[in-house]
């Protein structure tokens, strides 16, 4: 079982089909099908302050769908989840993250000190500031 934190109102939105709209967001449609709860670490290129970001875990439980808005208005993000059944995404030759065991957020470049292992990240991209990750 994956111990990880629930980053506030995502768990809801996705439960509920719900979320909050900001204003020039990247926004990443999640639609978990699969009957496994799976969560989700993104990194992106931070609006305002224009540095790459790294930021966990987003949880969607299983058969929902939620929109999750993320503070970025570059259309190049990197992902990386897992699901409860042990399946995961991400890219053997994708580029290293650390990650945590529980919710974190960091600047690429300083790195999180509470960094449990690393993971790789899968290169992907929205169109027009709108993407979708679809799991079956």
């Amino acid at each position: 079982m994956l111990k990880v934190m629930q980053q506030a109102g995502l768990a809801m939105a996705l439960a509920l089909g719900m979320a909050a709209q900001s204003v020039q967001a990247l926004e990443i449609t999640i639609n978990n099908k699969s009957s496994a709860e799976a969560v989700f670490a993104f990194s992106y290129l931070e609006r305002g302050t224009q540095r790459w970001v790294v930021d966990g875990w987003y949880n969607a439980a299983a058969h929902s769908s939620g929109v999750l808005d993320v503070n970025s208005d570059n259309d190049v993000y990197y992902l990386y989840a897992e699901l409860e059944s042990g399946r995961a995404i991400s890219d053997p030759r994708g580029i290293a993250l650390a990650g945590a065991e529980t919710s974190f957020y960091y600047a690429q470049d300083e790195g999180v000190p509470e960094a449990t292992r690393t993971v790789r990240f899968v290169r992907t991209s929205a169109n027009n500031g709108k993407a979708q990750i679809n799991i079956n």
